[in-house]
This record gives structure tokens, C-alpha cells and sequence, in this order.
């Protein structure tokens, strides 16, 4: 089975522990300066891109490495990317460009899709955060939980009042293809955008850092250019050329990046 039969199978892949305790206690404490000189003090669009303190984590041989074992072929990093801390996003959502289940071009052609969104956790386990995601979402329809209807509300708040082994519980019941995953202290899960997932509320800190590699094709200029040129409230800025000089450097830049003006 090659890298993208394996992502396409199975949505995501959690790896546990990639970053050791000094990488994780580094991020965290370059975050919590980042957000120190921000209005906005829990989320940060583009915040991978313009904070050079945080690119080791595009530099990171493993990381790379597990994608494009995911992947196949030669990834690329793809600038849509977020910071986040004491941040989550609690309804069912997907990271795609196309959000709406079957609708857009990126639903046309599952097996040459070649994105993937990665999700590094920084917090300790203390903070008993869980990332929600529902299998095989990208591809087939989940009725309780697509456009973030009333009923997918009404579960987001049932998940704030319910213990959490009652919750899950109540998930399996609803949707055999629910997990709640457990991530903490330099886990990192990679996973298909258009997979629906939440996370959840939690009372101690929280720290993220959201960014995504693929395959160079048509679905990468679409979700490079809805970031770059779409979604102008995100404030997107290019690409320095002093990261890609180090993206360049570990043979991650796209070309699409070098040519864009």
C-alpha cells in the first residue's frame, strides 16, 4: 500500500510523542511571547509563516518524513496555517476549502486529492483535551454532524456539561466512526481537511500549531490561492524569502510559492 492509499484508507494518523519534552516546552514558551504582542490573544492566521521562532517545526525531518509517508510522492508545504493557544474550535468543521459535503471541486477527485492538515499539541495532559473526528467523513455522508446544523450544536453542548467517558459513549452510540483522541505533549496527528473533527473546551491551557504539506497539483494552487487571495480577512501575507530559502532547503517549497507575485 503506498503513502496515499494508506491516508486515503484511514483519514488520519495520530503519532504520539514526536517532539520530546524540550522541543515542547520550547514551542510552548515562543507561543506564549507571540501572543504577548497580539490583540487577538488566541488565534493567529498565518502564524506559522510570519513567527520565525516556530519554523523548526517545517524544518523537522520526522515531520516531513511522516507525511510523505502519508502522502507519497514530493510534498510541499502548503501556507494555510494557524497558532493557537487556549483556542479550539468546538463544532464539527472541516479545514477544506469546500466545506459542504460533495459540493466544489474539491470532492471530484478523492484519490488525487493530496492535502494534508497537521495538528501539533503542545499542552500536558492535565489540560484533558480531546480532538473529535469522524472516519471516512471525506467520503461519505454524516447527517448528525455536516453544516454544522441543530443538531450538531446541540451535541457540541451536551459535550460541555457531559463527563467525558459518558460523552464518548454517547458518540459511539450516535456514529460508530467517531473517536475522541487524547493529544498532548508533542503529538501530532495528520489527517485529510475535508475530515470532520472538533475539539473541545477545556479550563487549563492549550497550545497548537496548525499547518498542512501536499502534493503539488491543481487542489494545492485552489487551496493556496482561497488562502492567499479569497479569504482577505485572514490577512494572509507571502511567503518571506528567507523561509523559502529554508523550505528550499529541505526540498518543501513549491514551485507555485517561487512564481506567485
Amino acid at each position: 500500500m503506498n503513502g496515499t492509499a494508506q491516508i486515503e484508507k484511514e483519514s488520519f494518523k495520530v503519532f504520539k510523542n514526536l517532539l520530546d519534552k524540550e522541543e515542547v516546552e520550547f514551542y510552548k514558551n515562543k507561543i506564549d511571547a507571540i501572543f504577548e504582542n497580539r490583540e487577538n490573544k488566541n488565534t493567529f492566521p498565518n502564524g506559522l509563516v510570519e513567527s520565525e521562532e516556530l519554523w523548526g517545526l517545517l524544518e523537522n525531518k520526522i515531520i516531513i518524513d511522516k507525511a510523505k509517508s502519508l502522502l507519497g510522492g514530493d510534498v510541499k508545504f502548503l501556507q494555510h496555517n494557524d497558532i493557537h493557544k487556549n483556542f479550539s474550535a468546538s463544532g464539527w468543521h472541516r479545514d477544506s476549502v469546500d466545506r459542504v459535503f460533495s459540493k466544489g471541486k474539491e470532492w471530484e477527485n478523492n484519490v488525487d486529492y493530496g492535502i494534508l492538515r497537521v495538528g501539533v499539541y503542545l499542552q500536558g495532559k492535565e489540560s484533558k483535551f480531546r480532538l473529535g473526528l469522524i472516519k471516512n467523513s471525506n467520503k461519505d455522508y454524516t447527517n448528525f454532524f455536516d453544516n454544522n446544523n441543530f443538531i450538531s450544536r446541540c451535541f457540541e453542548f451536551i459535550d460541555g456539561v457531559c463527563p467525558p467517558v459518558f460523552y464518548r459513549l454517547f458518540l459511539k452510540i450516535i456514529n460508530k466512526n467517531i473517536e475522541l483522541l487524547d493529544l498532548c505533549d508533542g503529538d501530532i496527528i495528520m489527517f485529510d481537511p475535508r475530515l470532520l473533527h472538533k475539539g473541545c473546551k477545556t479550563k487549563l491551557s492549550k497550545y497548537s500549531v496548525f499547518f498542512s504539506f501536499a502534493i503539488e497539483n491543481n487542489h494545492f494552487i485552489s487551496f493556496s490561492e482561497y488562502y492567499l487571495k479569497t479569504r482577505k480577512d485572514l490577512k494572509y501575507s507571502k511567503i518571506s524569502n528567507k523561509l523559502k530559502s529554508k523550505l528550499e532547503n529541505n526540498n518543501i517549497l513549491a514551485d507555485y510559492y517561487n512564481n506567485y507575485l
